[in-house]
């Protein structure tokens, strides 16, 4: 699982340039292949994790309105539209990767690995309000 941890930070960094940066949800796979393609020399993207970049992402495209319904769910005290674009970016690829992907990811281990993302690229209270979250949300399936 380890190796994948390159994939998740490119996956979030991709994801999070294309839904709050574009404006973009739906992505189509020609051009999310493309896309990958092109930013994965910038953003070093190992070979062996396109594949699991590409399902990350298309998951979280198709399913977008459905995780963050299900996230919603899952606050306390807190509405989604509060909720800052790279925490709610992480959540969303954190669910797609428990609950949506062919291969899903054990949750103890992705609540860990977002955790980490977090710790990187979100705010001070961005680790422990995706802990909370995630957790709920593993706990509800």
């Amino acid at each position: 699982m380890k190796q994948r941890t390159a994939g998740r930070k490119f996956g979030f960094q991709f994801f999070y340039n294309k839904v709050f940066n574009n404006d973009v949800v739906e992505i189509n796979k020609t051009d999310l292949v493309h896309d990958i393609q092109f930013f994965q020399k910038s953003l070093k993207l190992p070979t062996d994790q396109e594949e699991f970049v590409s399902e990350l992402i298309l998951k979280a495209s198709v399913n977008y309105q459905e995780i963050l319904s299900l996230i919603e769910e899952h606050l306390q005290n807190w509405r989604i539209d509060r909720v800052d674009s790279i925490t709610k970016t992480l959540l969303v690829l954190a669910i797609v990767e428990m609950n949506f992907l062919e291969d899903p990811t054990p949750g103890k281990v992705v609540i860990n690995e977002y955790i980490e993302l977090a710790k990187e690229f979100g705010n001070k209270d961005s680790k422990s309000f995706i802990n909370g979250v995630l957790d709920r949300v593993l706990n509800a399936s």
